[in-house]
């Protein structure tokens, strides 16, 4: 199986119905730490990967090194059942049926340190092997975070970026709390789209878009993806035959997954191209890279001997 939508899928706003206490609960899941240190005006430590996703290892309380996904996707930590109980983390109750413990601490090599939050036990992880748990969003709240792909680094310091200017630093907004969205465009058409670190693909768009779009090559059978709590989905795969756009940069042709989801979303096959910033508070991030020039999408193989349109949309 390839792991290519969501890890934080089930990770979004409190259900309607939630009593009190569960939305208390929930409340502190998607807090910031309590204490977020960096030693040093910036800091920086190599970039893992799972996947094709960005990780980096976290000591918790000091221990041995745990390997957990950058997850932009998800809007709070998560650990494995096997890392909760080894640590004996206190309950902090439930989210989604799901148990919350209080990690007091973890820290990032010898570069930061965050205290106080809450997390989520997911089970699922323990199947994986590959990894522990996930950084989402609200790790990095009171942080500036480069994920630097292209040198394979995570940067950290205290600080915010200038404003956005629909260049080079963008703004998003959350319409839900795991989803960053910005500005797009795709085969010319203006899209709101989720940047997210947790997604493997160039380009998701939902299938009920799909007749929206002119294609080069496919859509064919894609991966089958999986996450928690959406078992395995089946996709469809193909090539827009026009251009991503977001900023000043431009991506030809990109591959795109078609899936179930409801927004359109760009992952980390395409962000492994520039140095993303995340600026949490201030609403904006930044992509660099060395060059202007068109990113090219690499041949899919699936798509080779594909005709536009044979495939059931």
């Amino acid at each position: 199986m390839l792991l290519a939508l969501l890890l934080g899928s089930l990770l979004g706003p409190a259900s309607p119905g939630q009593d009190v206490q569960g939305e208390a609960q929930a409340s502190a899941a998607f807090d910031p730490p309590k204490i977020s240190t960096i030693w040093g005006k910036s800091v920086q430590m190599p970039m893992r990967e799972v996947f094709g996703l960005p990780a980096l290892a976290a000591n918790l309380r000091g221990s041995r090194e745990y390997l957990m996904v950058v997850d932009w996707g998800a809007n709070l930590m998560v650990v494995s059942k096997e890392v909760a109980e080894r640590h004996r983390f206190p309950s902090a109750g439930e989210l989604v049926g799901k148990p919350l413990v209080r990690v007091d601490f973890f820290g990032l090599a010898a570069a930061a340190r965050f205290e106080g939050l809450t997390a989520l036990v997911e089970d699922w992880f323990d199947d994986m092997k590959n990894f522990d748990g996930v950084l989402g969003l609200n790790v990095f709240s009171e942080v500036l975070v480069t994920l630097d792909y292209p040198r394979k680094l995570i940067r950290l310091r205290k600080d915010s970026l200038p404003q956005a200017n629909g260049s080079d630093i963008l703004g998003f907004h959350r319409e839900t709390p795991g989803t960053l969205m910005i500005d797009v465009t795709v085969q010319g058409k203006p899209l709101k789209a989720v940047v997210d670190t947790g997604l493997a693909s160039w380009l998701t768009i939902p299938k009920g878009m799909a007749s929206q779009f002119d294609f080069s090559q496919g859509p064919v059978e894609g991966p089958d993806t999986e996450g928690p709590n959406i078992g395995v989905m089946k996709t469809q795969l193909a090539r827009i035959d026009g251009d991503l756009v977001m900023g000043r940069y431009r991506v030809r042709n990109p591959v795109v997954l078609l899936t179930d989801d409801e927004f359109v979303m760009t992952g980390s096959s395409l962000l492994r191209n520039f140095a993303v910033t995340l600026d949490l508070k201030g609403g904006r991030m930044r992509f660099e890279r060395e060059s202007d020039l068109p990113i090219q999408v690499p041949a899919e193989p699936r798509l080779e001997k594909s005709i536009p349109g044979a495939d059931s949309r």
